[in-house]
């Protein structure tokens, strides 16, 4: 993913994707990787999860 903004750079993405499966039911898998393709550390992936999680609850509350 690249920012569409020429001043900005995409540092690292985190992919949630969740599927539903007749064999398995409910599948979540999770993908954290930087702008190389290399996973990212878990406590830079877990902050990022943390500030979305915050965003989320502010978008939903209508809190700018």
């Amino acid at each position: 993913m690249e920012s569409e903004d020429p001043d900005e750079m995409v540092v690292s993405t985190i992919t949630i994707v969740r599927v539903l499966t007749v064999e398995h039911g409910l599948c979540d898998t999770v993908e954290a990787v930087d702008r190389n393709g290399d996973d990212i550390p878990l406590t830079e992936a877990l902050g990022i999860l943390r500030l979305a999680e915050d965003t989320l609850i502010r978008e939903a509350m209508g809190d700018d």
